[in-house]
């Protein structure tokens, strides 16, 4: 499992991900990150997740890393967020669909990839 949050807080870069084999990523929770920290990280990561493209995490990197050692794990919106939860379900989901269309469209230069 490969969580962009946990990597970007742990200080990870996109280049690491380059010495992975494609095959040691079963799945992919992907979600974006302030730069900064909270002082208080487990509330953090329980309500303060960002959309993917709506942070500092270099996903479009990361993507493309992956993509490089020939990872195919599939991809899973997983955002923990206040504000999202706060929405009608069907707006969330519509908002992170879109988020994440737009980044995987940046990484890998097509429209309607669904890796």
């Amino acid at each position: 499992m490969f969580d962009t949050w946990h990597h970007f807080r742990a200080g990870g870069i996109s280049v690491e991900l380059r010495q992975v084999s494609g095959r040691a990523i079963a799945a992919i929770q992907f979600n974006d990150a302030a730069r900064e920290p909270s002082a208080d990280l487990f509330t953090e990561t329980v309500t303060g997740r960002l959309l993917p493209g709506e942070g500092a995490i270099d996903l479009v990197g990361n993507i493309q890393a992956l993509d490089a050692v020939g990872n195919t794990a599939p991809i899973g919106v997983e955002i923990f967020s206040d504000q999202l939860a706060a929405l009608a379900p069907i707006e969330a989901v519509r908002r992170a669909a879109e988020a994440t269309q737009r980044v995987l469209s940046a990484a890998r230069g097509v429209i309607g990839d669904e890796r």
